[in-house]
């Protein structure tokens, strides 16, 4: 299956900022999240603490923010 991987940075204020966007050929959504979490890891030196994943009809399957 064809996800999309969007990391951002979510402030108290406005629209989130999208730092890096990647497509992910996972086996399921339980995948394609368990390569977010990696992508998220990856760029918190850039200030991510959100990730929103997307599936190929572009529908919202997980929005979450970490702190």
């Amino acid at each position: 299956m064809k996800f999309t991987i969007e990391i951002v940075r979510c402030g108290d204020i406005g629209a989130p900022r999208i730092l890096h966007r990647a497509p992910s050929h996972a086996l399921g959504p339980k995948w394609a999240k368990a390569q977010a979490e990696r992508l998220l890891e990856a760029y918190r030196a850039h200030g991510a603490n959100g990730v929103r994943i997307t599936n190929r009809r572009g529908e919202e399957l997980y929005n979450w923010r970490k702190n």
